[in-house]
C-alpha cells in the first residue's frame, strides 16, 4: 500500500512540473503557422481595408504588422506610426496604435537595404465564424512606411496564467506525499516478541 501511495504523488509532482515549468516555457516558444499574408499599401501608397473569414477551428489568432522604412527611428521619435481596427459586423475586436520607439528590428533586412520591423496587435479570441474587417489609418506623421503588411498567425493556444501556480501547488503536495511515505531505512528492525514460558518460577 505504502508503494501505491508514493507512485500516486509521484506522478501528482510529475504533473505539477509539466504545468509549472514546461507549459509556461511551451506556450512562450509557439511560432505558430502563417495563414494569411497581405500587403497593406497600394502603388499609391495608400491603404487598402481587408476583410476575411478566419477558420473557426483555431483556438486564437494571431496578428501582426510587418512594415519597412529607410527613414531613421530616431527622426519619428515617440509618435504614432500607425493605427489597426480590426471588427466584425459591429462589433469592434481591437483598435492598436504602433510606435517604432523600443521596437527591435528584425535581424535580417530586407532585399532593398531597408529596415523591417514587426509590430505585434492583440489576439483575436475566440475566432467566430463571420467575416473579420481591418483597417490601416495613418499615424501622427507623414507615412513613413515603403511597404506595410498584414499578417494572421494560427496554430497558438491561449496561456493561462493560473496554470503554473497549480502546478507548483501539485509538487508541494507531491512531494510532501512522498516524504511522509517514505520508509525509514535506519528504523529498528520490529522485535518477535519473547517466547512463553511454560510452568513455575
Amino acid at each position: 500500500m505504502r508503494r501505491i501511495l508514493r507512485g500516486l504523488f509521484f506522478v501528482m509532482a510529475a504533473l505539477g512540473f509539466v504545468l509549472a515549468v514546461i507549459y509556461p516555457f511551451a506556450a512562450g516558444k509557439q511560432q505558430g503557422r502563417e495563414l494569411a499574408r497581405w500587403q497593406a499599401l497600394d502603388e499609391r501608397g495608400e491603404f487598402i481595408q481587408f476583410e476575411t473569414k478566419l477558420p473557426v477551428s483555431e483556438d486564437q489568432v494571431r496578428v501582426a504588422v510587418e512594415v519597412e522604412t529607410a527613414e531613421p527611428t530616431q527622426t519619428i521619435g515617440d509618435a504614432v506610426v500607425l493605427t489597426l481596427t480590426a471588427g466584425r459586423g459591429q462589433t469592434t475586436e481591437f483598435a492598436q496604435v504602433f510606435r517604432l520607439s523600443g521596437a527591435e528590428p528584425r535581424a535580417q533586412p530586407s532585399p532593398s537595404g531597408k529596415q523591417r520591423f514587426v509590430l505585434h496587435a492583440p489576439v483575436l479570441r475566440p475566432v467566430r465564424d463571420e467575416p473579420y474587417r481591418f483597417v490601416f489609418t495613418e499615424g501622427e506623421v507623414e507615412q513613413p512606411f515603403s511597404s506595410v503588411q498584414l499578417v494572421l498567425v494560427g496554430g497558438t493556444y491561449a496561456y493561462d496564467a493560473s496554470v503554473p501556480p497549480i502546478g507548483y501547488g501539485m509538487i508541494a503536495l507531491g512531494m510532501l506525499g512522498m516524504l511522509l511515505t517514505r520508509r525509514s531505512r535506519n528504523a529498528a528492525p520490529a522485535q518477535k516478541p519473547a517466547p512463553r514460558r511454560w510452568g513455575r518460577g
